[in-house]
């Protein structure tokens, strides 16, 4: 967390509104946060803490390669399409909630560092109308361009690599991704070497009345795993779950967290 007042409570003691523990009183100690009952009770002073509530920083990543601009099937959204939804909807809890938010895409020309379409964290409405721009733009580049051409592997490691960089290491980030081949992956298992909170939201456009798509799924079942196995949370937005169910399961931000992160919950 940062050391602004949000809505996430965390493991230390602070100024707050939720009983959180009582110490030994100390000179200078507000009269408010004294334990006036204890004292009656046993005749020594005590001060009271409280939850302490802060914010965090969170980056989220798109997503927004060739390998994304897939759908499920004639006339549905593609998977970057889905990314941009479930990213805005989750953009939009945070900033409500008092938390910093960034935005990162990757797999489209942006003027960011190493191409990246970059958005630095923030906080507050024109944050949200940015975020919003950004991910319009990345979700209209995969319509428009469902190909998305032949991309040099390198350049698309060199803009995974680049987010862990300019997010810095306090944040957090969450890579919504379709986990359709193994690069998202690699990323999250080179961003393990930051030790930052990390998750993968993964949207699922594989098609299961096919052979070749039921062979997609359980090839982006063990991504999956592989991105669990690192060190990371991971959520499966299937076709047929509400966003919100998964957004509330995935940020929870007003539960009590260690460290003041927001941490999503649950397995793939």
């Amino acid at each position: 967390g940062t050391d602004r007042v949000g809505q996430l409570t965390t493991d230390d003691p602070g100024d707050g509104f939720t009983f959180h523990s009582t110490r030994e009183y100390q000179r200078g100690d507000p009269a408010g946060r004294i334990d006036w009952r204890g004292y009656a009770k046993r005749g020594a002073l005590s001060t009271v803490n409280y939850e302490q509530w802060v914010s965090t920083t969170v980056v989220f990543v798109v997503d927004a390669r060739s390998p994304a601009r897939v759908t499920a099937g004639p006339g549905r959204p593609t998977a970057v399409e889905l990314g941009a939804y479930a990213t805005t909807h989750a953009v939009t809890s945070l900033l409500d909630a008092g938390h910093e938010v960034g935005l990162a895409i990757v797999g489209i020309d942006g003027d960011g560092p190493a191409g990246l379409t970059w958005l630095q964290p923030g906080d507050g409405p024109n944050q949200r109308s940015l975020a919003v721009e950004r991910l319009r733009t990345a979700a209209d580049a995969a319509e428009s361009d469902p190909a998305g051409g032949p991309e040099d592997e390198g350049d698309t490691q060199r803009q995974f690599r680049k987010v862990m960089e300019v997010a810095g290491p306090r944040c957090q980030l969450v890579l919504v991704s379709p986990l359709l081949d193994d690069a998202p992956v690699a990323a999250m298992e080179s961003w393990a070497a930051f030790d930052c909170q990390r998750t993968m939201l993964s949207t699922d456009v594989t098609a299961a009345s096919t052979v070749s798509g039921q062979y997609e799924h359980v090839r982006r079942r063990t991504r999956l795993a592989r991105c669990q196995a690192s060190g990371a949370r991971t959520i499966d937005w299937r076709r047929g779950t509400p966003l919100p169910l998964i957004l509330d399961y995935a940020f929870a931000v007003a539960a009590h967290q260690p460290r003041g992160s927001v941490q999503p919950g649950g397995g793939a």
